[in-house]
């Protein structure tokens, strides 16, 4: 297994030659490495020092680190031996991620490499583009949306890049994914709610265009409603907000319509936050007038006040597995596709309300 400071400096090496530290200019700081890839200033500088005995970086007292050279692949660690995990941005979820595909690429001998998209369809192409161009051709893709770039990832797949797309599936097009259980998790949180004394529930959810997770997760929700018999016709469901603008919109709508409603299963902890801070602005309490519910676990979760009761994924399982995967259709040049599904777990904190104390 590669020691840290090492793959931090081919890290750093595959990124300089891929162009995004281009030829003299200025690398990040010390305390951006050791918070970027988890580790001590002092692995940092061991890092740093091999790329300065190599001549590909100049450090500069009181200036920081430069680029000097341009290696080229020839002269970096096999790009064969380097894998590579592309993400839309960077949370804890990410990390966790990136710290379960390492715990198994590290253990192969081999190198990982991490991209951040930052939100944009076009970057992620282009990162990905670049790695391939690298000679990088097994990845691990966290995609931004479920269908912006699908024939993009068909044309990098056909030409023998092994893609193994994690969180989300892509929209009318067939891959080796591996996904958190939505179905099951909303499933488990609508029961969570029933079983809380809550019968009247409404469902709020982004549109499906952000990936088929969230109509696995409001199927998960109308199943559970079914199979306890409090399905029907008046349920409010609004599964067709674009962003969080329109929170205060389907509020409103909500509002108009709310009866005795008396809990909300929000399809993420994003748009769970949006619906509390807009619930509030209307002087309604949470959980004391209504009781809310997200999906995902994020940190949003656990700042948000009053904390927010959740579906929980388990990142580092999901790195974990798209790594083993990853290395099984490498070594097997496996055509099959494979579909992995993660279970998922109710997290409690505090915005749940148990009507049957009441």
């Amino acid at each position: 297994m590669p020691k840290k400071y090492e793959y931090i400096s081919n890290d750093i090496l595959i990124k300089i030659n891929n162009g995004q530290y281009k030829l003299d200019s200025l690398l990040p700081t010390e305390k951006y490495f050791t918070e970027y890839y988890n580790v001590s200033r002092i692995t940092v500088q061991k890092a740093l020092n091999i790329l300065v005995q190599d001549g590909i970086i100049e450090r500069i007292a009181g200036k920081g680190s430069f680029v000097k050279k341009i290696p080229g692949n020839t002269n970096a660690k096999s790009s064969n031996n380097t894998y590579a995990i592309v993400l839309p941005f960077q949370e804890l979820e990410t990390l966790t991620i990136i710290k379960g595909a390492q715990d198994v690429i590290g253990k192969e001998n081999h190198y990982l490499t991490i991209q951040f998209t930052e939100y944009s369809s076009s970057e992620e192409i282009e990162n990905i583009d670049k790695l391939i161009k690298n000679n990088i051709k097994n990845i691990i893709l966290y995609p931004l949306l479920s269908d912006m770039n699908i024939d993009f990832y068909k044309k990098a797949i056909d030409n023998g890049a092994n893609i193994v797309f994690i969180d989300k599936e892509i929209n009318n097009f067939q891959a080796n994914t591996v996904l958190s259980n939505d179905f099951e998790g909303s499933y488990k949180a609508a029961q969570y709610l029933i079983n809380k004394g809550h019968k009247k529930i409404a469902y709020f959810s982004y549109t499906n265009h952000w990936g088929i997770s969230l109509t696995e997760r409001i199927n998960g929700f109308k199943q559970c409603m079914v199979d306890n018999n409090l399905w029907n016709d008046d349920i409010f469901i609004n599964d067709y907000i674009a962003n969080q603008k329109e929170v205060p919109e389907a509020i409103n709508e909500f509002l108009s319509h709310k009866n005795d409603i008396t809990a909300i299963m929000c399809s993420t902890d994003a748009l769970a936050k949006e619906v509390i801070y807009t619930l509030k602005s209307r002087n309604i309490s949470i959980p004391e007038d209504i009781s809310l519910i997200g999906f995902d676990d994020s940190i949003v979760a656990q700042t948000v006040r009053p904390t927010l009761t959740t579906v929980s994924q388990n990142y580092f399982e999901i790195g974990r597995c798209a790594a083993e995967l990853l290395l099984f259709l490498e070594n097997h040049n496996s055509t099959n596709l494979h579909k992995i599904m993660i279970p998922t777990n109710i997290v409690v904190r505090n915005s749940v309300k148990n009507l049957n104390n009441d």
